[in-house]
């Protein structure tokens, strides 16, 4: 977990003959002992100290059974803590496992593959995974309504990628004031909520630099104008 990295990445961090061997500190992010429950503890610290040494922070092995919780921890993780890369414990596993627990359920009947079924994890982690790109950096994005958080990524070849989750039971029409960003439109806007994945909407024109968008209750919303 977040503390036990901290503790050990310090010492190894502090010892010259060590450090030049180092290219990323890493972390799980299950509770004691091995739960899933996660654990934030000593991940701004661990954080700070990559920053110190300046190297990334991964998080390499967790899982969630609960699609409105993943996308609150991934957002977390990116908008809180500045982690660079997240790795899924259970990518893929057979049926014998809780639906919600994977991104892709692989199916059999008796010793016989049968396909594979994409999970609601599956589509929650693609609305940053399909469109911020290896190399993106993270723009600064605030929101004035808690339950509305949102996340923005300019990807290296200059396309733009906003993330919004509506922790509101209700729909919200938000308004988006781009600061100091040029392009005219995104035309890329998928949406998923508890019965629909990757909906397409309408693509949004921009105005002056800003614009409006509904997003419904407990949705994660992405726009880009990323292929």
């Amino acid at each position: 977990n977040p503390t036990s990295a901290y503790k050990r990445a310090q010492i190894i961090l502090a010892d010259a003959a060590a450090r030049p061997f180092v290219g990323a500190l890493a972390t799980h992010l299950y509770g004691a002992p091995e739960s899933n429950a996660v654990d934030y503890t000593d991940l701004d610290n661990l954080s700070t100290l990559a920053k110190t040494y300046n190297l990334p922070v991964w998080m390499t092995e967790f899982w969630w059974n609960d699609s409105s919780g993943w996308s609150d921890i991934m957002y977390s993780l990116l908008s809180t803590y500045d982690i660079s890369a997240i790795d899924y414990m259970w990518g893929f596993f057979g049926q014998w496992t809780n639906v919600a627990d994977k991104l892709i359920t692989i199916n059999y009947s008796g010793n016989t593959y049968t396909g594979f079924t994409p999970e609601k994890n599956y589509y929650i982690t693609g609305h940053y995974s399909r469109f911020v790109k290896p190399g993106a950096l993270r723009l600064d994005a605030s929101s004035n309504n808690p339950n509305i958080k949102v996340t923005a990524f300019k990807n290296p070849d200059g396309t733009m990628t906003i993330v919004a989750l509506n922790n509101n039971s209700g729909q919200k029409t938000i308004n988006v004031n781009l600061k100091n960003i040029s392009t005219a439109s995104l035309p890329t806007v998928y949406q998923t909520s508890a019965t629909k994945n990757w909906a397409p909407l309408p693509s949004i024109t921009i105005s002056n630099g800003e614009f409006n968008i509904s997003l419904k209750g407990n949705t994660i919303t992405t726009l880009t104008n990323s292929p």
